[in-house]
């Protein structure tokens, strides 16, 4: 995981698997770690489902959540009232949620978000992520797997690497 956070720090991601594989775990751990220690970031969390924060209870950490916001409302109270380093949510991929995306695009906040999908293939054949893609959204594509021994493997794709499967 911590190859990722380096990928993750600065940068713009969507983390990507089929359904239960990994994905909310593997956003949990990011926001723990990106949230506190001595380069913690203000990390604003928009958790429609109240799935992200049950971990979330650590007096040192700088995440602020916003707990039942459905994600493009979330998204717009954070950037306008809590001055984030970084946004994220879990489950995207709906038109609302593309459009919140391209709206903050100017706002220069990165975001770490997920949606349901096999492959960069595969999550671009719904058009909201495909049009995130377009608008250049996300700079890294994070597919999770798992193996015979429940190990988790992950494939890395810059933004330009995932152009060949739009």
């Amino acid at each position: 995981v911590s190859d990722i956070i380096e990928n993750v720090r600065d940068n713009s991601v969507l983390i990507y698997s089929p359904p239960g594989v990994g994905k909310t775990t593997l956003l949990r751990c990011l926001i723990k770690n990106l949230s506190s220690g001595r380069q913690a970031k203000r990390v604003a969390v928009i958790d429609t489902r109240d799935e992200l924060t049950f971990e979330l209870n650590n007096k040192q950490s700088l995440a602020s959540v916003l707990c039942g916001y459905p994600i493009k409302h979330g998204i717009e109270v954070a950037v306008r009232t809590m001055n984030p380093e970084m946004i994220v949510c879990d489950e995207i991929g709906d038109e609302n949620s593309a459009a919140a995306l391209v709206d903050i695009q100017g706002a220069g906040v990165p975001i770490i978000a997920t949606c349901h999908g096999s492959s960069v293939k595969d999550i671009f054949s719904h058009q909201a992520i495909a049009e995130l893609h377009r608008y250049h959204i996300f700079d890294y594509y994070i597919g999770i797997s798992r193996g015979n021994n429940h190990d988790f493997s992950y494939n890395v794709k810059c933004w330009e690497d995932a152009n060949g499967h739009l």
